[in-house]
């Protein structure tokens, strides 16, 4: 009996219990799958910068890196796998393309006229597939199989009919599936170690014959769409099977891998292995502490969606920045927000997120009470200025927000004199700062605005250099 095969599933989107789906954010090494499905796909939810270049939008800083990450990721797990031996499946979806940003800027003119253009580049959800040169958006339902390749027979006279193409391809693949009208490649495989890539048309699993309704009105897939989905995955595992058998060797004994029986070539080729892997292995290392330090140098984005203590270190970075000493406090009977102090004086914060709506007057009760711990200390001689920092629907960009704090709350601030901070606000001050840290005037004016009001909301100088204007340039 043949053992049990593991398959991980990248947005594939199969309805078989036996499939475990991983999404595309994920860092999941593949190599403990026997099989990989995989469905092109960005699967993330985006930012975009606003802008366009060649009629596409242009991701965000934080979305050009994150999917750049994914992508590369997802294109050395599965060029391993090709080389293992496993057998990877494509589901040709449409190609999803942005442009990016690649974190270079070029420099043009001098002085007042000097111009900074940030580079861009495109992005496709095929740059995570080895071997494909190029993928295009073709539709249709009409298609050929190669009858001169026999291992996809059984396979496409069971399941020809939950096929549509809807992506033509290239690349170094021997040609399976055409289109009957334009003869274009639409499915293909490239065989290597006893595995495969093996490319075919897109399922029909997201079509509404496959869905049903369940008692709470949420749409899942019906008896029939598992039915088919079982009969896909057992034809895939007798397409991995015959892969193997065809390709099937055997094993080296033990004897046969002393030196006597090594060739001198065959020395040279592992040295040259062994060294390509430690190179490998130390850039992963480089690559996972630049990872780290891209992760610190922009923390103060945090201001913008989070909420609890990534909103707190967020914020307490951004108040280094204008010039505090600013940490979080905890003691045996206190623990506070943030406490931050300048020559200007001392104060104490507490901050709340909020998903979809305001910030309310509950949180005043814990600010106050804190005001009165951190006074009883017997290292504080007067109480420290209230601020309360407010992330109110932080997951709307922060131009589609309403009011941050509610009336009440409002009407709180105005009789204890606290001061009000909309987080966002912090952000385009201390981005400013962080770049340029010799305006010391600037931080100062940051700093006593916070001091100077009292029972409303902090409004905050604007950075005196407006930042470069953003061009697009695919060099």
């Amino acid at each position: 009996m043949l053992a049990k095969k593991r398959i991980f599933s990248i947005e594939a989107n199969i309805p078989n219990t036996n499939v475990e789906d991983i999404p595309f954010e994920s860092d999941t090494s593949l190599d403990d799958a026997d099989i990989i499905l995989y469905r092109p796909s960005f699967g993330i939810q985006f930012m975009f910068s606003g802008e366009r270049y060649n009629g596409l939008p242009i991701l965000s800083q934080d979305s050009s890196y994150r999917t750049y990450s994914r992508i590369r990721h997802w294109k050395s797990e599965i060029a391993a796998s090709i080389n293992s031996g496993k057998l990877i499946v494509v589901f040709l979806d449409k190609p999803v393309e942005y442009y990016r940003y690649t974190g270079e800027r070029k420099y043009s003119g001098t002085g007042r006229s000097r111009v900074t253009t940030n580079v861009v580049t495109s992005i496709s959800s095929y740059d995570a597939i080895p071997l494909v040169q190029r993928a295009e958006a073709k539709t249709g339902e009409r298609m050929e199989l190669n009858s001169s390749y026999p291992i996809l027979k059984p396979y496409w006279a069971a399941l020809a009919h939950l096929h549509k193409y809807r992506c033509a391809f290239e690349g170094d693949f021997d040609s399976l599936i055409t289109s009957r009208a334009a003869n274009k490649t639409v499915g293909g495989i490239h065989e290597h170690n006893g595995g495969a890539m093996l490319l075919l048309p897109m399922h029909a699993f997201g079509e509404d014959e496959y869905y049903t309704e369940n008692d709470e009105g949420e749409e899942i897939w019906n008896e029939r769409a598992f039915q088919i989905g079982h009969q896909l995955i057992s034809e895939i595992c007798s397409i991995a099977d015959a892969l193997k058998s065809e390709n099937a060797k055997t094993p080296p004994p033990d004897w046969s891998k002393l030196d006597d029986f090594r060739l001198e070539k065959e020395r040279k080729i592992e040295f040259e292995i062994n060294a390509k892997a430690e190179l490998i292995q130390q850039t992963r290392n480089e690559i996972f502490g630049l990872e780290k330090d891209l992760s610190e140098a922009g923390k103060i984005r945090g201001v913008l969606y989070e909420q609890g203590t990534p909103l707190e270190l967020a914020i307490i970075e951004c108040l280094k920045a204008f010039g505090f000493q600013a940490d979080q406090f905890e003691d045996d009977s206190s623990e506070f927000d943030a406490v931050f102090k300048s020559a200007e004086g001392r104060c104490l914060g507490e901050a709340e997120g909020k998903d979809k709506t305001h910030i309310n007057i509950s949180k005043f009760q814990q600010l106050e009470r804190n005001i009165l711990e951190d006074l009883g200390r017997d290292d504080v001689e007067e109480p420290a200025k209230a601020v309360l920092f407010g992330n109110a629907f932080r997951l709307s960009a922060p131009g589609d927000r309403g009011s941050f704090f509610t009336e009440k709350c409002m009407q709180a601030a105005v009789r204890t004199g606290t001061a009000l901070v909309r987080t966002p606000d912090l952000f385009a001050p201390a981005q400013y700062l962080l770049e340029h840290p010799e305006d010391t005037e600037f931080a100062k004016k940051c700093r006593t605005v916070i001091f100077d009001t009292r029972g409303d909301v902090v409004a905050f100088p604007t950075p005196p250099k407006s930042r470069p204007k953003r061009k697009k340039s695919t060099s």
